[in-house]
Formats: C-alpha cells, sequence, structure tokens
C-alpha cells in the first residue's frame, strides 16, 4: 500500500514517526509531505525519514490564503506522482481536501477541540476521524475513539526511554533538580485573541524558581535579553528526556504540557484558550494546573516548590492518568494497514484495540 502522510506542525513528526517507522518495516510505501517550518525538518531528518517540501507558510492573513492555496497544490503535485492509496494527516485540511480531489479515502487524527476553523475545511473531505475518548466532541459516524492520546504515540514505554545522559547535555549535575518553561509565539489561527503568560509574570516566577530549581526556557519567539541565560540548550529532538527529568513544567503550550504530564511531570499550564479533552483528563488526574491568565499562578508556584520533591509527590497520579492507555502508533499502523476493514473492526468491537500495549 502507498500512504501519504501529511507534517504541519513540529508535533505531527513525532506523533506519525514510529507509525511511519512501522509501515515501512511492513514494506508499504510511504509518501512525507512537509511543511517548512521550524524545527519540521530539523526533526524528519533527525529520524531518518525523507520528506517532500511543501513550502513556506506565513502569519499574515493574505499569506495564509496564499498558502492554502500552495499548500494544496503541493501535496497534489506529490500525489499524481507517488499514486497514494490512502492519505494520514492530523488536523490539517491539505492533504484532506486533495485526497477528496483524487477520489481517495483520508484519516485524519485530531486532538484538538477548539480548532474549529480547521474543521471546516478538514472533515468534510475525510474519510475517517480517529479521536482519543478524551476528545468531548462528537463528531458523528466519521469518528472512532482510541483509548490513548496523542503524546503517547511517541512516549508510550513501547517507545520511549528517558536518556540520563541529558544531564550532561544541559551541564548540570544529576541531583540538581531542574524546571522547565515554555512559551508560545501565539500565532496560529486559533490564538487569535488569546493569551499565556504575561512579560512581568515571567519574571516573576523565573526568579522566583530560580532560587530552588535550575530553570531552562524554550520560547518560539526570540529571547529577550533579561532571559538569555536560562536558554534551553538542546536541539529539538532531545526534549523530551528533558521533560522527562524536569521536576515542573510552567508554559503556554498544550502539547508540551500533555508531553509532560505523560512523563510524569506536574504541569502549571497558563493559556486563555479553553482546555481541550487530553488537558481535561491530565486536570482531573492532578497532574495540570490551568491558569487562563496571572491570577493565581505565583501562588501556585508557591504551594507546589514547598513539596521539596514536586514529581514524587504526583506519582500517583501519573499512574492513574496512563491507567488503561495504549500504544496509539501501534494501533494507527494496524488501521491504516487494514484499512477500510479496520473501521468495521472497531465498530463491531471497540475493545480490539486493547491489544495495543495497554498500560494499567
Amino acid at each position: 500500500m502507498r500512504i501519504l502522510i501529511d507534517i504541519n506542525h513540529p508535533a505531527h513528526v513525532h506523533y506519525s514517526k514510529h507509525i511511519i517507522k512501522d509501515l515501512l518495516q511492513r514494506n508499504h510505501e510511504i509518501i512525507v509531505t512537509a511543511r517548512n517550518r521550524d524545527p519540521n525538518f530539523e526533526l524528519l531528518e533527525s529520524e531518518n525519514i525523507q520528506f517532500i517540501d511543501r513550502g513556506k507558510g506565513s502569519n499574515s492573513m493574505l499569506g495564509k490564503a496564499l498558502y492554502f492555496i500552495r499548500g494544496n497544490y503541493e501535496i497534489l503535485k506529490a500525489s499524481l506522482k507517488h499514486k497514494p492509496d490512502l492519505f494520514l494527516c492530523f488536523m490539517s485540511p491539505y492533504a484532506a481536501q486533495v485526497s477528496r480531489i483524487l477520489g481517495k479515502p483520508c484519516v485524519v487524527v485530531d486532538d484538538t477541540e477548539h480548532a474549529k476553523l480547521h474543521d471546516r475545511f478538514t472533515y468534510p473531505f475525510c474519510s475517517t476521524i480517529l479521536t482519543p475518548y478524551s476528545f468531548y466532541r462528537d463528531l458523528g459516524r466519521k469518528q472512532i475513539r482510541f483509548k490513548s492520546n496523542l503524546e503517547l504515540n511517541y512516549l508510550h514505554p513501547n517507545r520511549f526511554r528517558p536518556d540520563p545522559g541529558i544531564f550532561d547535555s544541559l551541564g548540570i549535575d544529576r541531583s540538581q533538580p531542574y524546571v522547565v518553561m515554555r512559551l508560545v509565539g501565539w500565532g496560529g489561527h486559533h490564538d487569535v485573541g488569546h493569551n499565556g503568560i504575561s512579560e512581568s509574570a515571567q519574571k516573576q516566577i523565573v526568579e522566583k524558581l530560580s532560587e530552588r530549581y535550575k530553570v531552562f526556557i524554550s520560547s518560539e519567539n526570540p529571547l529577550p535579553e533579561h532571559f538569555e541565560a536560562y536558554r534551553m540548550p538542546l536541539p529539538p529532538h532531545q526534549i523530551h528526556h528533558l521533560l522527562a527529568f524536569a521536576s515542573l513544567f510552567v508554559g503556554e503550550s498544550g502539547t508540551m504540557a500533555n508531553e509532560s504530564v505523560v512523563l510524569g511531570t506536574p504541569v502549571i499550564y497558563v493559556n486563555s484558550l479553553p482546555l481541550m479533552g487530553y488537558l481535561r483528563e491530565a486536570e482531573a488526574c492532578n497532574l495540570l494546573f490551568h491558569f487562563k491568565n496571572d491570577d493565581g499562578l505565583m501562588l501556585k508556584v508557591g504551594e507546589l516548590m514547598e513539596y521539596g520533591d514536586i514529581k514524587s509527590a504526583f506519582s500517583d497520579s501519573h499512574k492513574k492518568l496512563l491507567n488503561n492507555k495504549i500504544d496509539g502508533s501501534g494501533f494507527m499502523s494496524w488501521f491504516l494497514e487494514n484499512y477500510p476493514d479496520s473501521i468495521a473492526i472497531m465498530d463491531q468491537d471497540p475493545d480490539f484495540q486493547l491489544k495495543f500495549g495497554l498500560l494499567s
């Protein structure tokens, strides 16, 4: 089978990398198209995944509109050359629309309930929509739910082992506790009108946490000079090892927040957007603390610092979160390889998926 997989966001590289490798090992032909967006290409190259460059987008409204046309054109061109039998994308409209033009099925994977603009340009053109059980919207007959979340596609114990060598890369002793802060760029279409941690609160948080922890900051925007000493020194493909050994994550990124909780690292998440289903689940397990603005933020920072060993204090919460979760990459590889028969199998027996790396 020939399967085209489209990469629009860096997280999509992680969601799909094990699916790609699993299917290649089973002698399927995989065509990967990728948007020229940092660090997409770097991540793909670090995984030795070959890809087709589908061009660079823009943050302006006009630029987004023009890129919409170009993105579809580049995927259509690649599809006419490689003739895929099936398309896979992670809530990105380009591949779904091209699949409809060519009369081929498209599987969309979605875990973001509030990305409703993309919904309008994606759902009507796809054949199947895979969502985690925590996804709280009902998408109708096309929807199939799986017992995991997308971060477990690459952070499930079947797929990932934290490397303690990360301490050498960071230049700190393993006994040195540290905290990761992540600041986002707020350039996405669903980010308009929303906000995260104010500049003044960022400074207060870093100063407070630095009393006890080494602080590393990762930012989509250029770091201001006063934060330069806290710059996260690792390449993007090592970020999950960083999160795995952190005492605490503080940030505005929903993806990195959920990566942290999946790895057992408690999270202070600051974002005025509504909580997505997978973050609601983390909050219900007492691993994530959500703030829409700065109100109460410093109080929570101080409260968590009183635990001393923050991570150990939330180990039971971590076990609760992972209970009955599967290896999403194993499930999705099977689902694509057996498509469309896999739809009927899941309709008749939703627990069939429990064969794929069930955690307890």
